[in-house]
């Protein structure tokens, strides 16, 4: 598994700002499950919950406070 600490409160109240949060990769991820994104030219993690429609990927936060990224 891989650690990070919570820059943000993106996905408060589930994962506060602060917290460790561990990784384990997958081949394969399902809609729902928070993962750990590095976006291609972005020094940024972005830990979201994943969603796969129509070919694009969704990374929704769970505080409404900030924006769903879409690759």
């Amino acid at each position: 598994p891989i650690g990070f600490q919570m820059q943000d409160n993106s996905m408060s109240p589930k994962i506060p700002k602060g917290s460790i949060v561990t990784f384990k990769q997958k081949d394969k991820y399902d809609n729902g499950d928070i993962i750990g994104f590095l976006a291609q030219n972005d020094e940024n993690l972005y830990i979201r919950k994943y969603y796969n429609k129509d070919d694009l990927l969704f990374l929704n936060p769970s505080n409404d406070e900030f924006e769903p990224l879409i690759y």
